[in-house]
């Protein structure tokens, strides 16, 4: 459960949406909600961590509540709409703080907010200071506002992965060619040695990375693959006497040439001593990383270049699609950086 919730909240932080202004097209879609409902107050709510943010509102001054005993955290658990029509009368939230204090709510309808990746991230909903209930249709148009939602706040994502390329990639991309020109004419200690390849090699990296994060859609190839073979492949590629422990079956139908580019990312991102283990369980293959978790500790360093600089961020932003397009997910564990791929 609490792995779930870490992958969740994680699928929250790529939008980058937390603590941010008001947007008019999502304040529009929360009067909305609250019209088709006949309901005085209606929000977009996103569930951090600890507390609810609301992106947008209306009927309400909040920009903020805490999590503990709210609609919203049980509405995500749900499929479709959720409804409680009256507070006072459901063991679950008779005495959550809004219902037994001011504002004093006794009516929710709420619908999950679902990213691409299958995570609920928060929720369309709204509410009444009195008992009540709604028809089927208007649920069904508080889903229909839900999925509006949602389509607007993956297209603020891929906007910013856009703009966080574009904003990152051209001063490293000048730097590792300018490394490679300054190379070949002898400005460096070792002219035309192992400083060139590496700094090609670099620049090679960022150009492949930027036109593989520019494509809307990440087609892959999928084939039987034994992923502890290529796991000792991509290491020895590397030139990294990395240990590598591995347990179980750990075959599966994965795309080999995108996983090693997003495994090579991540391993390229150690902070340290780095250690990979891999192991088949039932359904999927877990893979863990020790040594990388300095700079993924804070979710939020999948869109920032504050850490490791901006190619390794750009480099774990493309893991970290290409782990999604196999249907799996990434998570920072007690220090370890685990990589969940589904067989």
């Amino acid at each position: 459960m609490r792995a779930a919730e870490e992958l969740r909240l994680q699928s929250l932080y790529t939008f980058g949406v937390l603590d941010t202004l008001p947007e008019p097209q999502l304040d529009e879609a929360a009067r909305r909600a609250a019209r088709a409902c006949r309901a005085p107050f209606g929000m977009v709510s996103l569930v951090d961590r600890d507390r609810q943010f609301f992106k947008a509102r209306t009927g309400l001054d909040l920009t903020e509540a805490p999590r503990a005993g709210s609609f919203c955290v049980e509405a995500i658990r749900q499929q479709g709409v959720f409804v409680v029509e009256d507070a006072l009368d459901d063991p679950r939230f008779s005495s959550a703080p809004c219902v037994s204090g001011p504002p004093h709510f006794r009516f929710y309808a709420g619908v999950p907010l679902v990213a691409v990746e299958g995570a609920a991230i928060g929720t369309l909903c709204t509410l009444d200071t009195q008992p009540r209930s709604i028809s089927a249709e208007q649920g069904e148009l508080l889903e229909v506002l839900a999925q509006t939602v949602m389509l607007r706040l993956e297209l603020r994502r891929e906007t910013g992965y856009r703009d966080f390329t574009a904003r990152t990639l051209a001063g490293p991309l000048r730097e590792e060619l300018a490394a490679v020109c300054r190379a070949a004419s002898g400005l460096l200690p070792r002219p035309g040695g192992p400083s060139v390849l590496l700094h090609a090699q670099r620049a090679e990296d960022l150009a492949f990375d930027l036109a593989a994060l520019r494509r809307k859609e990440l087609p892959l190839l999928r084939r039987p693959v034994d992923l502890v073979v290529l796991l000792q492949g991509l290491l020895e590629a590397l030139s990294a006497e990395v240990p590598l422990f591995a347990s179980g079956d750990c075959h599966g139908s994965f795309d080999p040439d995108q996983l090693s580019v997003a495994l090579a990312r991540l391993c390229e991102t150690s902070a340290g001593a780095l250690t990979v283990s891999v192991e088949g369980l039932t359904g999927g293959v877990l893979l863990k990383l020790a040594g990388v978790a300095k700079v993924l500790t804070n979710p939020s360093a999948w869109l920032s270049s504050e850490e490791g600089g901006a190619s390794q961020a750009l480099g774990r932003r493309l893991a970290h699609r290409v782990v999604l397009a196999h249907g799996g997910s990434i998570a920072v564990k007690s220090g370890l950086v685990h990589v969940w791929l589904p067989r």
